[in-house]
């Protein structure tokens, strides 16, 4: 059985984590949500946004010290700014679909918790494969030879030439 749990944790690290980071932050986002809703009667879009927010700076500071730590080759500050994009796609889509959830009349915090599961999907995989990612670099260009006292027009000196053709050869 530890085998199994070992193989199914190495294989799911990075998931399990995000998940469990990922309820942490969720209660969070809930409970700044439902502060503002309920203590200071702000509306559902404006109250999720706030507890959005919350939850984007713990998420960030979570994942890519707990998570995503292995990846961890970029600089902080672009990893900042795509996490700052992956998350505003994000609370663009879960701020739509919870307007239009409490539109037909759904209650806010039912919306709030399938806004939430796009949400999920869409910054596991924008942290995984955009965010987070291991730096894979290009390989190295050759470094290239231009010879010296090339003529503006023509070939290089030294450099094979195209094989000249006598005069009418090219008419047969």
């Amino acid at each position: 059985m530890k085998e199994f749990i070992m193989k199914v944790w190495n294989k799911f690290r990075s998931f399990i984590l995000y998940g469990i980071i990922g309820i942490f932050n969720t209660l969070l986002d809930f409970l700044v949500f439902t502060a503002a809703h309920e203590l200071f009667r702000l509306s559902p879009e404006i109250s999720h946004v706030l507890g959005y927010i919350a939850g984007f700076v713990s998420g960030f500071v979570l994942n890519r010290n707990i998570t995503f730590r292995k990846e961890n080759s970029s600089s902080v500050f672009l990893q900042v700014l795509k996490f700052l994009l992956v998350n505003l796609v994000s609370l663009g889509s879960s701020t739509l679909v919870l307007h239009l959830l409490t539109g037909i009349g759904l209650n806010e915090y039912i919306a709030k918790v399938l806004a939430q599961i796009i949400v999920t999907l869409i910054n596991f995989f924008g942290y995984r494969f955009f965010v987070f990612r291991k730096d894979t670099k290009p390989p190295a260009m050759p470094d290239l030879i231009v010879p010296e006292n090339t003529p503006e027009l023509g070939e290089p000196e030294n450099s094979p030439a195209l094989p000249e053709t006598k005069e009418g050869e090219d008419d047969k």
